[in-house]
Order: C-alpha cells, then structure tokens, then sequence
C-alpha cells in the first residue's frame, strides 16, 4: 500500500468484527443454499464441513491482506485485531450494529447542547442571586426614599401649623386638637417605619454580600 494512500477508518474494533462476521453470515448462505445440511440427525457431512472450512479460511486470509490499509481509530490494525475460524463467536447469536454516521451527529449535537445549557445554568446560578440582591436593594431605597418625603411633608405640615393659645381655645376647637394629635401619632408610625425599612435594608445588604462571597 502507497503511503500517501489514505487508509480506511473504522472507529472501534468492534467495527473489524462486525465486517469479519458480516462476510462470514454470507458465506454461510451461500453455502446453505448450494450444500444444504443434512435433514438426518447426528450426521455429518464431510464435504460441506471441508468447504466451510476452507472458505472460512479465505475470508480470513483476505482480512488479513487488507489489514495494511485499515486504522482502528487512527491506529495501525494488526493480525490479532481478527477472530480466528475457530475461536470466533457464533455467527448466528452475534450481531454487530454498523457506525451510523447520522447518530454519531446528533449524539455530538446532544452533547454539544448538554454541554451549553450546564454553562447557561453555571452563569445564572452565579448572576442570578446578585441581581435578585441588587433589585430588593433597589426596591428597598426606593420605600425609604418615598417615606422621607412623606415624612418631610409631614414635619413642613406641623411647622406651619400654629398651636392656639390654651386660653382661647373653646369647645368648638377640640376637633381641631384631635387632627393635630391624630397627625403626630401618624408621623410616630412613619418614623418607626422608615427605622424599620432601614434594618431590612442592612440585612438585605448583608445577604447580597454573603452571596457575592459564594
């Protein structure tokens, strides 16, 4: 065989056996058909194990010639890659699949998509956690800014308002007393809230820097 001539690829030993006995399973038939085995039970029939025997012989032979120009996954064969005639497997219980090219693609394209989707999952466990993070920080300043301003509209509302004097007030402005009272114990409420925004604030900080140590 020339040097430059590229030689025949298979991918496993598997494939040499499968064309071994594939050649084999037709020689048989052949045989079957132009010496059919006797119907009589015990009997042998010398002249049809001879010719087995030799065509047997030929097939391995002619594998062994072409061994030269065959690689078993980029590596040289050799006489030991064959099965011998008689310590190969029974031709009618072995069956050997050939190598589909079409689901050696798809199973590389398989895997190739198992392969992108671990990284997308990889990346969205690492991101994921912060970006939650961020948006409840987000969300969180977003509560403590509008109570502040609600607070401070609230302090400009009492700045303005001007107690009475207690000598004048009547009794007809008791209701006015009661709104005053009713305000600053709303204003209380939002200083207790805002104190209570802020410590969920730190905590949330807290965790976001817990995960973006993970």
């Amino acid at each position: 065989m020339s040097e430059h001539q590229r030689k025949v690829e298979l991918q496993s030993h598997g494939d040499l056996i499968y064309l071994q006995n594939a050649i084999l399973i037709a020689a048989h038939q052949k045989i079957d058909l132009h010496l059919p085995p006797s119907a009589a039970q015990g009997t042998e029939d010398d002249f049809r194990n001879k010719v087995t025997a030799l065509v047997e012989q030929y097939v391995h032979d002619t594998l062994n010639l072409a061994l030269p120009s065959l690689s078993i996954n980029g590596l040289d064969t050799t006489p030991s890659s064959l099965s011998s005639s008689t310590d190969s497997p029974d031709l009618d219980s072995s069956h050997y699949e050939a190598y589909d090219t079409h689901l050696a693609q798809r199973l590389r394209e398989l895997y190739a998509t198992l392969e992108a989707e671990t990284t997308k999952v990889a990346s969205l466990r690492r991101a994921a956690p912060k970006r939650a993070a961020d948006e409840f920080i987000a969300a969180l300043n977003q509560d403590i800014e509008a109570g502040d301003r609600e607070y401070q509209a609230r302090r400009m509302e009492l700045g303005q308002w001007e107690p009475p004097l207690l000598q004048d007030v009547g009794f007809g402005d008791r209701d006015d007393v009661q709104q005053a009272w009713d305000a600053g114990v709303r204003d209380l409420d939002a200083l207790r809230n805002v104190t209570k925004v802020k410590a969920d604030l730190e905590r949330a900080i807290r965790v976001a820097t817990e995960v973006e140590k993970r």
